[in-house]
């Protein structure tokens, strides 16, 4: 077996026996927002105006048609911006 096989499947054991200790993705933060509050003022912000969005009749819809990685760039660009508006 070649070195870098062994390598990933070293790391993918580790992986999947630390799941839960990997950073999660501001994705998964929104998500997961009704049961692990966000403690970062901003993240509270942008979480509260993108559920209020999302929680409107259709909007819902169309945020569940976009892509995870899409979804993701969407929150991490909108989080800078809140940011950059609370300093």
């Amino acid at each position: 077996m070649c070195y870098h096989n062994i390598l990933f499947n070293n790391i993918w054991i580790i992986y999947q026996n630390h799941e839960e200790d990997f950073m999660t993705t501001l994705l998964e933060e929104f998500q997961e927002r009704y049961t692990t509050k966000p403690t970062e003022p901003a993240k509270k912000i942008l979480f509260a105006i993108l559920g209020d969005l999302t929680g409107r009749r259709g909007l819902d819809n169309a945020w569940d048609d976009i892509d995870d990685d899409v979804k993701e760039e969407l929150l991490e660009s909108n989080l800078e911006v809140v940011k950059k508006n609370m300093s």
